[in-house]
């Protein structure tokens, strides 16, 4: 299993904590049910990783130099102003606190929250604010970024071989103003970047995966993810679907042999 983990592959158990935390709501016991969410996590994290078709790629000191460091350069900047915007102090920090210890809605409640959307990127915020304080609680959105920006590495690496100028194409994609802007917020949009990109990335390779429909498969599980995150993500979610059903059907029989 040890040659299919990458950097992002760490950031990605924790996502799958706060979707498993969720099944376990029915659970009055809080302690308990962050257990069993854990080791349920655990359990489907190394399915993932066992069964991921491409072998982890490795990013050498050009990306690190120049895409990692003007990163953490950028969220240290930011890093001393705590977020105040408006949607934060409206529900974000709300459904953060609320779903850490159970469900959004408790016995009792009336119209407690505006706008009671899936609180699971709130959940994973609030673990990294628990753990980091209210300003560096948006370290997960650096973490976020920089596994989008590998990803992207990836993309690009067929079409550029030198490894600094691939490095200085993945910098000019991550410097995007909206970006840098939510790198230090509590904003959900960074969360679901690397889950789309990694989609991205799969439909692309498809062909050269050893059991296509185990990577459709996986496909699945990160454009659901992203879209249970944000909805507005199935912009991008549906016509990933759409092409991996049409290579679905134009290769019927070679995905039969290979499965």
């Amino acid at each position: 299993m040890g040659r299919h983990v990458e950097f992002g592959d760490g950031l990605l158990f924790s996502y799958l904590i706060v979707f498993v935390r969720q099944y376990f709501w029915i659970i009055d016991n809080n302690s308990l049910a962050w257990t069993l969410s854990v080791l349920l996590a655990a359990a489907c994290w190394y399915f993932y990783i066992s069964t991921k078709q491409f072998r982890a790629e490795k990013f050498g000191r050009s990306f690190w130099l120049l895409v990692g460091l003007p990163l953490l350069l950028v969220y240290l900047l930011r890093a001393a102003f705590p977020d105040h915007s408006y949607d934060v102090l409206s529900y974000h920090l709300l459904h953060a606190e609320r779903s850490l210890r159970g469900p959004l809605f408790g016995p009792g409640d009336f119209f407690p929250t505006a706008l009671p959307f899936n609180p699971a990127a709130d959940t994973l915020t609030g673990i990294s604010r628990l753990f980091l304080g209210f300003r560096l609680g948006t370290v997960i959105n650096l973490l976020a970024l920089i596994w989008a920006a590998q990803i992207a590495d990836k993309i690009l690496r067929p079409f550029v071989g030198r490894a600094w100028l691939r490095s200085v194409c993945v910098l000019l994609f991550v410097l995007s103003e909206n970006l840098l802007f939510e790198i230090s917020t509590y904003m959900v949009d960074l969360l679901t970047l690397p889950l789309m990109l990694e989609a991205t990335l799969l439909t692309l390779r498809a062909d050269e995966a050893e059991n296509h429909r185990v990577n459709v498969i996986h496909v699945a599980l990160l454009l659901g993810a992203s879209a249970a995150f944000k909805l507005t993500n199935l912009a991008v979610a549906l016509p990933l679907v759409a092409i991996c059903a049409y290579r679905m059907a134009m290769v019927r029989g070679g995905w039969r042999r290979s499965s």
